[in-house]
Formats: structure tokens, sequence, C-alpha cells
């Protein structure tokens, strides 16, 4: 390999590093990370040669593939009626397009398994440190209200909605689980330990955000991590100790932190129908059912190819004001849930891409006992139930760049 191409590959290792770390920690720097990422990706030429070996190579054209999604989207634009809006979205969504570019034509061992590590490490050393900065906020703003709301939800939450700070944390505690899991012996004890430490740290953290999206997740990552450490890894007495642990932490969490799981049985109430659903609530739960209602019924008048990229949000506006949902009109919000959203941009066709997106890597993750990619993708899902996250860039650039990253690591069997 020559010295130009180690070059590149050094310093895409770099840029992949802050961009882990800038992920959960501030929108701004993640932007300009990308940026530097597009400056260097052009700045390596050699256009004719990449893109013939992403098309050759099996394996580039599968990451590729990916980016199939951003360009339906980009075909919703011919049938929309407000392209500034539209092309506005194709800029949010624009990490659905560069991150599979960036990694189908990458150079040849673009990145080691000692590199994948350290990204692996900053984006959990990011993790702490913005889960310190909110614990500090929160203490400050306690002296002066003397409440523990403070630590609470949003209020804890400044830098991003509870949910996306919420599965920022749920992916750190999967790395650490597979690290754990796959280098124990190997790990200094110390740091090990640190590790450890670490799970219940961030699961408290998880708690008080009271996500609900977020909590669900974490016990169901902390379920599948433990049936894959009991059946495949044949672990049985730490998985054991696991089947213990988990649910005691759970129902200790339950008994010390009753707001956030109380947030859980408001909305079970609204889906049960045991609590009736008010048109100007400003509850989330009952917002999204209500939302949820008018996304399909948007559908249902535009089922196969949708009311198209840029005039989701002005047909979904009008839905609500036809059915008279104040707190949606007011708030001006989407479908929140990301299967809906899709489901009305682009209809059946958007869906159905958007689900072989995440079905189709998770079966073959379960084939291949890839228990690190099998607990993002189930993240990523349970999160889209809840939110439109690729309508935001703190969703679609998480998910389009672990996603992408994860999928590289996981065909190269690294």
């Amino acid at each position: 390999m020559d010295r130009r191409t180690l070059l590149f590959r050094k310093w895409y290792y770099y840029l992949y590093l802050a961009l882990a770390f800038a992920i959960p920690l501030y929108d701004r720097l993640v932007v300009l990370m990308i940026i530097l990422l597009f400056i260097l990706w052009v700045a390596e030429g050699r256009f004719k040669e990449r893109f013939r070996r992403a098309w050759q190579e099996k394996e580039r054209r599968i990451i590729l593939s990916f980016s199939i999604l951003y360009i339906v989207y980009a075909l919703g634009l011919i049938y929309s009626g407000n392209l500034e809006y539209g092309l506005f979205d194709m800029q949010v969504k624009l990490s659905l397009l560069i991150f599979p570019l960036f990694l189908a034509t990458s150079p040849e061992g673009f990145l080691s398994q000692k590199q994948i590590l350290h990204i692996s490490y900053s984006f959990i050393f990011s993790c702490i440190i913005i889960t310190l900065i909110a614990l500090v906020l929160a203490t400050q703003n306690y002296l002066y209200s003397h409440t523990f709301i403070e630590y609470y939800y949003d209020n804890l939450s400044d830098f991003q909605h509870p949910s996306y700070f919420s599965m920022n944390l749920n992916f750190a505690i999967s790395l650490i689980i597979i690290l754990l899991i796959r280098m124990w012996t190997s790990l200094a004890r110390g740091f090990r330990t640190f590790l450890i430490i670490l799970i219940p740290y961030f699961f408290t953290m998880v708690i008080l955000l009271a996500s609900k999206a977020g909590i669900i997740s974490l016990l169901i990552l902390l379920l599948v991590s433990l049936a894959s450490l009991i059946l495949y890894k044949k672990e049985y007495v730490i998985g054991l100790i696991f089947v213990l642990l988990v649910p005691f932490a759970f129902v200790g969490a339950y008994y010390l932190f009753p707001s956030s799981f109380y947030r859980l049985t408001i909305a079970k109430n609204y889906l049960d129908g045991h609590t009736p659903l008010n048109l100007d609530s400003g509850d989330g739960t009952n917002d999204r059912i209500l939302v949820w209602r008018s996304s399909v019924e948007v559908f249902r008048e535009h089922p196969v190819c949708g009311v198209g990229t840029g005039d989701v949000k002005d047909v979904l506006m009008e839905k609500y004001r036809e059915n008279q949902i104040l707190a949606a009109m007011t708030k001006r919000l989407n479908a929140h849930n990301q299967y809906l959203q899709t489901l009305v941009a682009l209809g059946l066709i958007g869906l159905l891409i958007l689900s072989l997106m995440l079905l189709l890597p998770a079966i073959s993750a379960i084939r291949k006992n890839n228990l690190l990619y099998l607990l993002f993708l189930l993240l990523v899902g349970i999160n889209f139930l809840g939110e439109s996250m690729l309508e935001r860039q703190a969703g679609v650039v998480f998910y389009s760049f672990f996603n992408t990253l994860l999928l590289y690591i996981h065909i190269r069997k690294q």
C-alpha cells in the first residue's frame, strides 16, 4: 500500500474517532466532522478506481445499497409541491447517503480492529462526559429550586431530547457488554472494573431521563444480551447472576425513581383506552396516538408512493387541522414514528425499504451471532416506534454512522 493511501487511512480514522466522540456531545461539532470527512473524501481523488472497486466487490455493494432510502426520498421530490421543505429534509437526511458512500469507496483495510475498538472507547468516553455535565447542571439548578425534578426527564437533558440521550447511553451499555463478553481476559483488571461500574451508572441515567423508549430499549437489550450469554456463550454461571440482577435492578429503579415508570403507566392507560384521548392535552402519549391515527389516515389516501418528501409536513398539518388536534398543530409535530413518517412520505415502497434495512441485517446478525449489531438494530427499531428519528440530525447521524460502521465490521468479520 502506497504512502498516500496510508495517510488518508490515518486521517479517516482520526475523523471517525472525533465523530464518534461528537455524536452524544454537540450537534454542531458533528456537522463540522462530517464536512471535514467529505473534504477528505474529495481530496483523496481516484474516483474512477474507487467507484469501480465499490461496484466489483460484493461487500462494498452491500454497504452502498444502504443509501437507497436516501435515493427514494430524493425521488419523492419529483411529486412534491413544497420543494423548499423537501430540499431542507434532504439536507437533514444527507448522512443516509454519505456514510455508505464513504465506506463503500474507502481504502483497503480502512479500519483495523484496534482502531474500531478506539472508536468504541471514544463514544463511551463522550457519554461519560455528557452525563457528568448533565448532572453538574442539574445540581446547579437544584441549589436554586431545591426540587429533585431537576434530575428528571428533560430537566436533566439540556443538550438533547431525552429519547436521543437515552439511545446514546443504551448503545454505550451495549458496547460495554460486548467488550466485557469478548475481551474479558485481555482487558486490564482496573479498566475492566471501570467498565463494569459504567453499566449501573448509565443504567441509572437512562432511568432518570425517563424516556419510555429508552427504558423499554434498556430492558430488551439486557434480556437479549442475557439470552446470548446463556445460549451461545454457554456462560451459565454469569447468566444466572444476570437473571437475578436484571429484575432486581428494574424493581429497585421502580421504587427509587417511581416518576420515570409512572410515564410508562400513563402510556399504557392511553394505549389500553382506560384514559380518554384529549385533542388539546399536550401529553406526549396522548398526542402521539392522535398523530399516529392522522398519519394512518393520510397513508390510506396515498398508499403506494405517499404524499412526497416535500409535502409530508404540510399534509400532516392539514390533517391535524381537519381532525382538530390542537396541540399537534401548535407544535407542528411530525408523525413521531419513523415507520409512519416514511409511510406518509413515500408510501408502502418507502416503508418496505426502511423495514428491509433493519430486518435483513438483523437476520444476518442472528445467523452469525453478531450480538452488537443485533442490539444496535433492536435499539434503533424500538426508537423508530416512538420518534421520527430520521427527521432530526441527532437521529439520522447516529443511525447512519453506526449502522454503516457496524455493517462494515459485520461483513469483514472483525
